[in-house]
């Protein structure tokens, strides 16, 4: 190796050094901030994940309570059914005695062969 090319060379070694040195530098700098990223997105998807979840429990406890509020007003209006049912069972069974009563009383005023005020205006169709 000649003279000249070496001291060529040596000139361009601390050059070639100091570019590595900061491509290097780069490098790492780099990578911390590709590693940081990574940890930052780590974390929102725990926080996002975490967020979904209260989402998700939120619409549940919702539908429970929409549930039950469907299940009261359903049971209150099978309840008020059932009621208003046997009201109306109980005026016609009161209606039926009362037309049974006036029968087996016009039957024992015909059997006494009594007459009363009542059964005239009958009669006369008032």
């Amino acid at each position: 190796m000649s003279w000249s090319r070496a001291i060529a060379f040596s000139g361009k070694v601390p050059l070639l050094v100091c570019l590595s040195l900061v491509l290097t530098a780069a490098l790492v700098a780099a990578s911390v901030q590709v590693y940081s990223l990574a940890q930052e997105r780590a974390s929102l998807s725990q926080e996002l994940t975490a967020e979904r979840f209260a989402h998700v429990k939120t619409r549940v406890a919702m539908k429970n309570v929409e549930m039950r509020f469907a299940t009261y007003a359903l049971d209150n209006r099978v309840r008020r059914e059932f009621v208003d049912e046997r009201l109306q069972k109980q005026e016609e069974q009161s209606a039926e005695l009362e037309r049974k009563e006036e029968a087996v009383r016009q039957q024992k005023l015909a059997e006494a062969n009594c007459i009363t005020p009542k059964s005239i205006l009958q009669a006369a169709g008032l």
